[in-house]
């Protein structure tokens, strides 16, 4: 397995794809890898071809955490391999205000010492907190 942190707008094209293939449809984040213009920092966990990102971006006064593991990949560590990468490479930070958009994201954010984690749900359009 080869684990980095890159951009969306560095990643190359067919990994791209495979990665918009690996988000939520329609989510803001396969949009960013599908206008590949985006600066977010994203650690990408490749076996061949990517299987596990996570990533973060400021968010309405918030740093986030969102991340994505194949179904044939889960509950072998990888999500939080990815978020561990962007931690250790300091794109987040633990003493901050940490917003995650699922409710596994919660536990995992404070077994890596987050201290401020805030879940917000999708309501119609809107997120709300959780």
């Amino acid at each position: 397995m080869i684990c980095c942190i890159e951009t969306p707008s560095a990643i190359d094209q067919e990994d791209r794809a495979l990665l918009q293939a690996l988000c939520s449809p329609g989510s803001d984040m396969q949009r960013e890898f599908t206008l590949c213009v985006s600066e977010t920092p994203i650690a990408v966990i490749y076996d061949d071809q990517p299987i596990a990102w996570a990533a973060t971006h400021d968010w309405s006064g918030f740093q986030t955490l969102e991340l994505y593991v194949h179904p044939d990949h889960r509950r072998e560590g990888l999500g939080r391999a990815a978020a561990a990468m962007l931690l250790a490479a300091k794109c987040i930070d633990t003493l901050q205000q940490l917003a995650v958009f699922s409710a596994e994201c919660v536990p995992l954010a404070q077994s890596l010492g987050f201290v401020d984690v805030r879940q917000f749900l999708r309501v119609g359009d809107a997120w709300e907190p959780a």
